[in-house]
């Protein structure tokens, strides 16, 4: 694997939401952010610190999470569609750091809900571009009513284990980050970090 992530161009314009839902999210628990990545380059590079003074960074994929309707798809739908540049058909690799410094996130966001839903970036590695991580009105539902969640959800694929999403609110996206720091190269059991706040997709 590369020292470096591999940078994509993406449009600052639909990506600055995002890029602000994160640091606004990193500031609101009083991290100070020391360095990031413009919102034209995806995956987001981040690196704050902590009111404690523990620094830390992230490499963020992060795309855009909605419940607009679909045809042919669930009413009760909600999800996010993996990509950067076009759809190319190729096997692309999600950086992950060596050394541990930086937290490797894969995850939807929606602003306008103020949620953000978590998948598995090293099950997901390599990952295809164009590919939908979908969930449920039912998740969204948890996520707001507790601030975090978690559940499995099947894949398409019938010969791919099940994996299990994570949820939160904006508030609880540093929770996020050092759920997956603690969480890297786990099982698919390991992600369920409170068993009162899991339950298995609905149908």
């Amino acid at each position: 694997m590369k020292n470096l992530p591999r940078i994509y161009s993406v449009s600052a314009r639909d990506k600055q939401p995002l890029h602000h839902f994160i640091c606004e999210a990193l500031e609101a628990k009083g991290a100070q952010i020391l360095q990031t990545s413009p919102a034209n380059e995806a995956p987001f590079r981040i690196t704050f610190e902590l009111p404690s003074g523990e620094r830390a960074g992230v490499v963020a994929y992060a795309f855009f999470a909605n419940s607009r309707t679909t045809r042919n798809r669930p009413n009760d739908e909600h999800r996010f569609q993996v990509k950067y540049g076009t759809r190319d058909g190729r096997q692309h690799e999600l950086w992950h750091d060596p050394n541990g410094l930086y937290t490797t996130l894969f995850c939807g966001i929606d602003p306008e809900r103020g949620v953000f839903v978590g998948a598995d970036p090293i099950l997901h590695n390599p990952t295809r571009f164009f590919i939908s991580i979908e969930y449920k009105d039912a998740h969204v539902a948890d996520i707001t009513r507790q601030g975090w969640a978690a559940w499995e959800r099947d894949r398409r694929s019938g010969n791919e284990p099940v994996e299990v999403l994570v949820g939160g609110t904006r508030d609880n996206f540093l929770k996020y980050i050092q759920f997956e720091r603690a969480s890297a190269g786990e099982s698919q059991g390991h992600r369920h970090p409170s068993p009162s706040a899991t339950h298995r997709q609905p149908k």
